[in-house]
């Protein structure tokens, strides 16, 4: 693991018994450090302490008329919350009363079912927030509500030491993440069709050679240049790289063999796969990429990578499995590479897309 990160992906420096949230505004400027990015229209639970350290679940608002959803959603933060045993509870949402009362509402009820305390609940708007509930006391919840600083202060500052950034929103990375085209992409797909010749998919599957003993020394090579600020992978590197991540065992080995202290090298190497492969073999390196951002940090990165695996094939199970886990708030602590997977092999000519798990009870 990166030396300078706990499991939980904050910075040493600022470990549990060492994060003082001097009121809400505190929860507020940490929110978008823990999470890589800034909320909007959502309900972030903040827990720090506990077993876990620091972590945030962040779940977008129900409709209005969803009157159901509010109770579900609140039962299953409520979880959330106490598995984590936490030592404070900060609720903080972003966005307008009428969205957000009912669902803080039966969070609180729920939290108070638990015994579970909370520190800190406010809601955000305009830059600017407000107690909720509110007392009617102009004095302690001002109308107006107060402002917010997020750029200063002891956290902002040291989560910027530790190289913690945040994107304006979910999606304010995507850019990093777009496909190559023109010339580029014509290149890398007349690379692939080469390579899907050398390793086509009877060869892959069929037990005529094991794709392990080409693919973990041309995996390891492309970590180590990573690791020591190398030179990025060729064309035809990223395409046998894609093409042989469709064996589910590749894939594994290739998770289960990161150096934890690379994590962030890896992230760009697979960044750079990502960008250039072709959709068909997408949905493996994104879902690596997402693990690398996860363990280090980077929620929004993560979410990206997430999201572009799942479009690329949406019953691509590792991605829905980490997706689950992002989603949850698991820390990157409980996140561990294992080889192996139940996953059966399937070849991206059956349906022109990447290996995926075959009947749903054998997903991973």
């Amino acid at each position: 693991m990166n030396p300078g990160l706990k499991g939980d992906g904050w910075p040493d420096a600022a470990a549990p018994d060492e994060i003082h949230l001097r009121g809400p505004a505190d929860a507020i400027a940490l929110v978008p450090y823990v999470l890589g990015f800034h909320p909007r229209e959502s309900l972030v639970v903040l827990t720090l302490g506990g077993d876990h350290r620091c972590c945030a679940a962040c779940v977008d608002l129900p409709p209005v008329e969803d009157h159901m959803a509010p109770a579900e959603m609140a039962g299953r933060l409520a979880e959330f919350v106490t598995a984590r045993r936490a030592s404070a509870v900060s609720l903080i949402g972003y966005g307008a009363e009428a969205r957000l009362a009912p669902l803080l509402g039966a969070l609180h009820a729920a939290l108070d079912q638990r015994g579970q305390p909370v520190e800190a609940s406010v809601r955000v708007a305009g830059g600017r927030y407000w107690k909720w509930p509110g007392c009617g006391d102009p004095y302690c919840c001002p109308p107006q509500g107060r402002p917010i600083n997020l750029g200063s202060g002891a956290l902002a500052a040291k989560a910027t030491f530790a190289g913690r950034a945040t994107a304006s929103s979910r999606d304010g990375p995507a850019h990093s993440l777009d496909p190559v085209e023109g010339h580029a992409r014509r290149r890398m797909s007349a690379v692939t069709e080469a390579v899907e010749r050398d390793w086509p998919p009877a060869r892959l599957t069929g037990g005529e050679a094991d794709p392990l003993q080409h693919a973990m020394p041309l995996i390891g090579r492309l970590y180590r240049q990573a690791a020591e600020g190398g030179p990025p992978p060729t064309e035809h590197e990223i395409a046998q790289v894609g093409v042989l991540l469709t064996v589910l065992r590749v894939r594994d080995e290739a998770l289960a063999r990161m150096d934890f202290g690379n994590l962030r090298a890896y992230a760009r190497l697979w960044t750079q796969v990502v960008r250039h492969v072709e959709l068909r073999y997408l949905p493996a390196p994104a879902t690596l990429l997402a693990y690398c951002a996860h363990m280090t940090g980077d929620a929004a990165l993560a979410d990206r990578a997430l999201r572009r695996a799942q479009a690329a094939d949406p019953c691509y199970p590792l991605a829905a499995w980490f997706a689950r886990l992002f989603v949850l708030g698991i820390p990157p602590s409980l996140v561990r590479p294992d080889r192996g997977s139940d996953e059966p092999e399937r070849s991206p000519a059956q349906d022109e897309r990447p290996a995926v798990g075959g009947d749903d009870d054998d997903h991973a």
